[in-house]
């Protein structure tokens, strides 16, 4: 039965026609913390000032360290905490760097012969936008005087509660 309709050929495919406008833009990448790295002291830690001028500003020596790995404009959050002691009254100092250059740092009185580690110290740093690569975050310390030994115990056995701690957060941009 027919009702009239004419059966036509199909043609060829005609000419691209123009682009239409852009979408919407997509959802922004990632935000919030995008990594975590903790470093804690596995074994005990000592280091002997050496302080040539003998006016209490001995070098400093590495206490903990890591490296992390970061994509374009992110921030670093460091977060250091630690128990600590020294022979005799002195005052602690410990210090962040990031890429070698000194960011903070903070010194810690000690009351007397603090031997038995009740001495604390925390110091929290945010970077700006950093370049996309690897990054050395360090926590240097020192005692003030000359000759003299600051102490960290690892936390293991009987030193636990005891401790030398980094946590590293890379925020996203």
């Amino acid at each position: 039965m027919n009702h009239g309709a004419k059966f036509v050929p199909k043609g060829p495919a005609g000419a691209q026609g123009p682009q239409g406008p852009a979408g919407p833009a997509g959802p922004t990448g990632p935000t919030g913390v995008v990594q975590s790295v903790i470093n804690a002291a596995a074994t005990d830690k000592s280091y002997l000032s050496v302080d040539a001028f003998g006016g209490g500003t001995g070098t400093y020596g590495t206490l903990l360290t890591s490296t992390v790995s970061v994509t374009l404009n992110s921030k670093l959050e460091i977060s250091f905490m630690a128990t600590f002691g020294i022979a005799g009254a002195t005052r602690g100092f410990f210090r962040i760097k990031v890429d070698g250059a000194v960011v903070v740092t903070a010194g810690q009185n000690s009351w007397g012969d603090s031997t038995s580690f009740d001495e604390g110290v925390s110091l929290q740093w945010l970077t700006g936008a950093l370049v996309a690569g690897n990054h050395t975050v360090a926590i240097e310390w020192r005692p003030e005087g000359n000759a003299v030994t600051i102490h960290c115990p690892a936390q293991t056995g009987a030193a636990i509660g005891y401790f030398a701690s980094m946590i590293i957060k890379e925020l996203a941009a």
